[in-house]
């Protein structure tokens, strides 16, 4: 029995000698961690921000975000609704009076549009008298106008037919004054009877009618037109002739335009359009 115990003993040492160290692992010991209650909470949120174990609020921040711009947005809504609801019904009826007051300016412009602008100016041709003589008569009778000579002055004589444009241009007047009228109106309307009564969108139907100003115009803008030319040598400027003339602007502006005069005691300066 002694011997069997020696045996086993020499065969077991020698493989206890070669085997591997045996690692041994050990648990690490807990990290301390603040209690919950420690962290303060920010002051600009109504909540009380969560423990972050990385130390950082900015996930925190944009989780909240959306909350307070979305409460943000229902108070401004709220606070417009109130200041809406708040408004004074005269206002309207005070701005339709004050419309409806400036409106017989319309009919204004379209009646004067028949009719010319008489002016009376003193031009300096820079000619000698028959030159300047010769040219207005060129000018009118190319505008098919008749002369009618008299001691003092010529008269021009010439038939004012109507203008298509000056028609299409009444006409789209009208129709923006008769639409900003109808605005005015419903507005008016709904403020007195409530949303849905009266004539409403009908008010615009009134727009209809704004062909009428240019069929006004071409049935009464045809006219004779008489200017009357006088030509004496200027006292003040040495070589030149006054030229006074009477009769429609339009006409007038025309002729010193086309010849280049100078109006007196005044001195042209070019605009920035000018050649």
């Amino acid at each position: 029995m002694k011997l069997l115990s020696v045996a086993c003993l020499l065969v077991c040492t020698p493989a206890l000698a070669f085997s591997p160290p045996r690692l041994t692992v050990r648990p690490r010991p807990p990290k301390p961690t603040t209690p919950r209650s420690a962290h303060p909470t920010h002051e600009f949120f109504p909540f009380p921000v969560a423990a972050d174990p990385a130390g950082s609020i900015g996930s925190s921040v944009l989780s909240i975000a959306p909350l307070l711009w979305s409460s943000i947005a229902e108070a401004q809504t709220s606070a417009l609704t109130q200041e809406g609801s708040g408004y004074s019904k005269a206002s309207y009826f005070a701005t339709l009076f004050l419309y409806v007051l400036s409106f017989p300016g319309l009919w204004s412009l379209i009646k004067r549009s028949t009719k010319s602008k008489m002016v009376s100016k003193i031009y300096l041709a820079p000619s000698t008298m028959d030159d300047t003589a010769n040219q207005v008569y060129r000018h009118f009778l190319d505008l098919n106008y008749r002369p009618e000579p008299s001691e003092e002055y010529i008269i021009f004589r010439g038939l004012y037919r109507p203008d298509r444009g000056q028609a299409l241009f009444l006409t789209a007047m009208t129709f923006l004054s008769l639409a900003t009228l109808a605005l005015v109106l419903i507005v008016a309307e709904e403020s007195a009877l409530g949303k849905g009564k009266g004539l409403g969108n009908l008010w615009f139907l009134a727009t209809l009618a704004s062909p009428l100003a240019g069929k006004y115009y071409t049935d009464n803008a045809e006219r004779e037109e008489a200017v009357r030319v006088q030509l004496q040598p200027s006292k003040e400027e040495g070589g030149a002739v006054e030229v006074s003339l009477y009769g429609a602007e339009e006409e007038i502006d025309r002729l010193w335009q086309t010849k280049g005069w100078r109006e007196k005691g005044k001195e042209y300066v070019k605009g920035i359009f000018d050649k």
